[in-house]
């Protein structure tokens, strides 16, 4: 069901995004970049506008740091799902001094911190709360949620409470599930879509910058 849902929810974006896209492709192929140009693009995309995040950075400085935590919490939390399930496949309670669970915890509480400050501040900050949706807040309450339950599993685990443990964890699993299958509809989509336009963008400046010179 949640892989239907997510199919769906791409398809509708791709009919959404498709007069944006056949727009733009006939300035994506005049005049063509040299491979090196593309590659300088491709690079300075991921380090700039993605790992750093730039763009955001220029506009809002709290802002920016809301994105960074939540950005680089999320990635450390799926590296660390990664190597446990490759490190520990029995799926075992890790020790404290495991690195995975250093790095899971790390980026954890960088994720919550993140995820709490963006919350904060559409409550706090008039002209956030102004240019935000119900939508945006169901959102970011589904992320803080799945991060606080997740801490919680992990809590009472630790003290072998199995009944405490079985309910965080099914909430954890069930707040998971609705952020996938929500995900093609809510600002999650931006993890796949922000960093494309931005790529766009950097090809059509360098593209008229080539066509100037040329001219």
């Amino acid at each position: 069901m949640i892989a239907v849902a997510v199919i769906l929810g791409v398809f509708y974006g791709v009919l959404r995004w498709r007069r944006a896209i056949v727009e733009k492709l006939p300035h994506m192929a005049d005049p063509p970049l040299s491979a090196p140009s593309k590659a300088r693009i491709l690079v300075d995309g991921l380090v700039v506008d993605v790992f750093y995040q730039k763009p955001i950075a220029d506009c809002s400085r709290t802002r920016w740091f809301a994105h960074l935590a939540m950005f680089w919490g999320f990635l450390g939390l799926a590296a660390t799902t990664t190597l446990d399930a490759i490190l520990n496949p029995s799926a075992g309670p890790l020790p404290l001094s495991s690195p995975v669970r250093i790095l899971g915890n790390i980026s954890g509480a960088l994720f919550v911190l993140g995820v709490s400050f963006s919350l904060a501040r559409r409550l706090v900050v008039p002209s956030v709360r102004e240019n935000s949706t119900a939508g945006d807040a169901v959102f970011l309450s589904l992320l803080l949620l799945t991060g606080l339950t997740g801490f919680v599993t992990e809590f009472f685990s630790d003290l072998n409470l199995f009944s405490p443990d079985s309910f965080a964890y099914w909430s954890h699993l069930l707040l998971v599930a609705a952020l996938l299958a929500s995900a093609p509809f809510t600002k999650f989509v931006h993890a796949i879509g922000r960093p494309i336009l931005l790529l766009v963008k950097r090809t059509e400046i360098e593209k008229s910058k080539l066509a100037g010179e040329r001219g």
